[in-house]
């Protein structure tokens, strides 16, 4: 089904103004029976899993190193260092204790918090319903490709196709 160059969508033209017909002969897809099967895997490998890029994450010892970022830890640092120069050794070991316990806190902070939000990540895997083959299924909407039929019903979340390509 492929677009004569009348037909093809000029570049930059809009999605939205343009009609059914030419947009679904653009994505190759059949608008009453939606991708067979095989389509679909052959799509999900050419395209890659349907999620908004993964940022990689911080790695621990910037989160650690993180800790000691802010002025009043650097006002501290220096307090402590004066305090050793001046031969103030119980009071500068002190500051220096303070600062270590507070760190060690935020960075557990942190830590849990990252494990939190990738507990989150891992429960909220949406489903879409799409037409694939003539009937209706419920798919992860990860495995969502360029040019699934979405069938809409009330009270159901709308997937999105984020577009992301696979590096590879």
């Amino acid at each position: 089904m492929a677009l004569t160059r009348a037909q093809a969508p000029v570049i930059g033209e809009p999605w939205h103004a343009l009609d059914l017909p030419a947009v679904a002969a653009h994505l190759r897809a059949d608008l009453h029976a939606g991708l067979t099967a095989g389509e679909a895997r052959e799509r999900l490998a050419r395209v890659g899993p349907n999620r908004v890029g993964d940022h990689p994450e911080t790695p621990l010892w910037r989160l650690a190193l993180a800790q000691f970022r802010s002025l009043v830890v650097l006002l501290l640092l220096a307090g402590a260092l004066v305090a050793w120069v001046l031969g103030e050794r119980v009071e500068a070991l002190a500051i220096l204790a303070a600062l270590v316990l507070n760190a060690a806190i935020g960075f557990a902070s942190e830590w849990r918090a990252r494990i939190s939000m990738a507990r989150l990540r891992a429960l909220a895997v949406p489903r879409a319903l799409v037409r694939r083959g003539g009937l209706v299924a419920q798919i992860p909407s990860t495995e969502l490709v360029p040019g699934d039929l979405i069938v809409l019903e009330a009270g159901i979340r709308t997937p999105a196709w984020s577009g992301a390509r696979r590096s590879a």
